[in-house]
């Protein structure tokens, strides 16, 4: 994964927010800033999200077809807030 900032034009006054869905690889990241100088401005979040999912039916309707729920699907994201330490 890439950051989604340039890494030597950074802003450093402000807290740079570390989002994404796989926690070892976020770790990984932090690991990374943390060794250029930047230190957790709070703990980390998880952020939970859940989104309805549906089926296309094609005998729905008389042939017209039609969506069918199918149940929620839950995911959890997590971010890190990092600052630059002077």
């Amino acid at each position: 994964m890439s950051f989604q900032w340039n890494k030597h034009n950074r802003d450093t006054s402000k807290p740079i927010p570390v989002r994404g869905y796989n926690l070892t690889k976020l770790l990984k990241r932090v690991r990374e800033l943390e060794k250029d100088g930047y230190e957790h401005v709070k703990p980390y979040q998880k952020i939970y999200k859940q989104r309805k999912s549906f089926d296309y039916d094609m005998s729905r309707n008389f042939g017209n077809g039609g969506y069918k729920f199918n149940g929620y699907t839950d995911t959890v994201e997590y971010l890190f807030v990092m600052k630059k330490v002077n």
